[in-house]
């Protein structure tokens, strides 16, 4: 089990520049518009689950009602595939699988890099202590501090065992991020100053910051135990997960789309979209474990998720647009010239896919689309230089840039979790000898180089499950 205890460093320093590309997240303009969809039609993924009454005594997985660090309360059963993560308790080290590192070198790199992002100098660090027990997450590529980075770091930190930036993190995010009034009140404006007081520069939210600290409240939860107040991560969570779904206000809707079922871009837009990156299938069936309330919506969601996978992938490269349409059309926007291009939030796909097939579905589409994907990747620059791929793409696979991202490389590599061709060794191979980013970029990249890190070291696991070999 990787353990690690640091002791927190107030840090300041000056940034330095550095020449590569980066920088993720967007907006939520009200202004933006797509035609509403109805829900996925497409083809629907190999991955089946029962629903089993919760007094039966053969369902293959459970979990048990429980106020304690072992796992969050729920009494919707689902039985997934027996060689999934979930159901084995199991999660690979493809370092060590493909003969890369031993544990031990796994656990340093993994250590190391954390240490770097998270207490290393000015030009390295993107955490930064406010008082005594406040972090945020700095981005100094767009100068600001933003929702998806202090989710990141609160999933990151919860990975690595490190309560105290957790809690230094959430407490931030619950006073200076999340709307206290008004039809947005419970989101997380999604971009902040970084100057106190800390006013927002954009109030409305971006989804994937919600998804992401509900996902690690419940793990916070599953594995220290919740405090009181703003410490009790399972209230939090469910407060959060409530408003998601139900959420209705003249101005504000629900994060999830009524009719369509499915993550939106922004909840304040007249005709809404999707973003394919906030699409989590993994997530939505822990949710549907562990929520109060909403079980079988988040058990339907996943499986929306994945059908919404296969419509939006291009036939050919299996690239993903940034934006796209409830039913996978690519969506342009005046406010982002890649919308209908894969960039560096479409990354991220690959990284959802993995997770939800390594960890529950082990669905032959998704197996699939992730290899589709390498396929592209690897071919651009073979066969003298393969896997030589740039940042931006059309969707047709045409460069749109002419430099490459940290972020894609460590996405790629967790792309392997779902993969049985010999090539993925390759994408792992190229993470593991990648740089900790660091300079201006270091937030988006850094943060999903630190993600990619913990995924395919074995060491982003499902802290709640029962079947859990930690």
């Amino acid at each position: 089990m990787l353990f690690i205890s640091l002791r927190f460093l107030l840090l300041t320093g000056v940034l330095s520049l550095v020449a590569c590309g980066g920088g993720g997240g967007s907006g939520s303009p009200a202004s933006s518009s797509s035609s509403a969809m109805s829900s996925s039609e497409a083809s629907s993924s190999e991955f089946s689950s029962s629903v089993v009454s919760s007094s039966s005594s053969e369902a293959s997985s459970s979990v048990a009602s429980s106020s304690s660090s072992q796992s969050s309360s729920s009494t919707f059963e689902v039985t997934y595939n027996d060689t999934s993560a979930y159901e084995t308790g199991i999660h690979r080290n493809l370092f060590v699988e493909f003969q890369l590192g031993t544990q031990q070198q796994v656990d340093d790199k993994v250590g190391a890099a954390y240490q770097q992002l998270f207490f290393g100098n000015g030009s390295q660090t993107v955490m930064y202590a406010v008082g005594s027990d406040m972090a945020y997450i700095y981005a100094p590529d767009s100068d600001d501090i933003r929702s998806e980075g202090m989710s990141y770091g609160m999933m990151i930190a919860v990975m690595m065992n490190d309560q105290e930036s957790f809690n230094r993190l959430w407490r931030f995010a619950k006073e200076y991020m999340q709307v206290k009034t008004g039809n947005l009140a419970g989101y997380f404006s999604w971009s902040l100053d970084n100057e106190a007081p800390y006013p927002a520069t954009d109030v409305n939210p971006a989804p994937d910051g919600e998804e992401y600290f509900v996902m690690s409240l419940f793990f916070a939860h599953n594995r220290w135990g919740s405090g009181s107040g703003v410490l009790d991560y399972q209230a939090e969570a469910n407060a959060i997960l409530d408003d998601m779904v139900n959420k209705d206000t003249a101005t504000v809707g629900p994060l999830m789309d009524p009719a369509a079922h499915q993550i939106v871009f922004s909840p304040v837009q007249a005709n809404p979209y999707t973003d394919p990156s906030y699409h989590l299938p993994a997530f939505y069936e822990l949710w549907a474990l562990w929520a109060e309330s909403n079980n079988q919506y988040w058990h339907d969601a996943a499986q929306i998720s994945r059908d919404f996978f296969y419509s939006a992938a291009h036939t050919s490269t299996g690239l993903f647009p940034e934006y796209s349409s409830f039913e996978g059309a690519p969506v342009e926007t005046s406010f982002n010239s890649n919308s209908h291009n894969s960039a560096f939030d479409a990354h991220r796909v690959i990284h959802n896919m993995a997770m939800d097939y390594a960890w529950f579905s082990k669905s032959n589409t998704l197996n699939e689309l992730v290899e589709r994907l390498h396929q592209f990747y690897y071919n651009e620059g073979a066969p003298e230089n393969p896997r030589s791929y740039f940042a931006v793409y059309s969707l047709d696979g045409e460069a749109l840039a002419n430099y490459s991202a940290s972020s894609l490389v460590a996405m790629n590599a967790v792309g392997a979790l779902a993969s049985d061709e010999t090539i993925a060794a390759g994408f792992v191979e190229d993470l593991w000898y990648q740089a900790v980013p660091s300079g201006t970029y270091r937030y988006y990249n850094g943060l999903i180089h630190m993600l990619g890190l913990l995924h395919t070291a074995g060491e982003f696991k499902i802290y709640g499950n029962p079947a859990l070999v930690d």
